[in-house]
């Protein structure tokens, strides 16, 4: 009989670590309609009446997207969760969100 054994061994989380409530909003809106890509998935989330609060036009998402260098045609699917890392790190300083903070 063989046996192995693994240590598992927890990073501390960094400071100026990614806000978490958002990227996790990100990656349910990205997901959340079938057949989408990832812009209109955003746009469909962010532009909502219960998600006013954002304050962003379809336009500026594009922008955002652009800038995290994410294709607004790509599919949620095909975005590995680096990218929406980047994404949300993009979107939180477009939306002024303090860290730990919900929009």
């Amino acid at each position: 009989m063989d046996s192995t054994f693994l240590e598992i061994e927890f990073r501390a989380r960094q400071a100026g670590s990614v806000n978490e409530a958002l990227l996790f909003d990100l990656i349910k809106a990205g997901f959340g309609v079938r057949r989408k890509n990832i812009l209109n998935a955003l746009a469909r989330h962010f532009l909502s009446q219960e998600n006013q609060v954002f304050g962003l036009s379809k336009g500026e998402l594009v922008n955002v997207l652009s800038r995290a260098g994410i294709s607004g045609s790509a599919r949620a699917e095909d975005l590995m969760l680096k990218d929406f890392v980047r994404l949300t790190e993009h979107l939180t300083l477009r939306l002024n969100v303090p860290q730990g903070a919900v929009p």
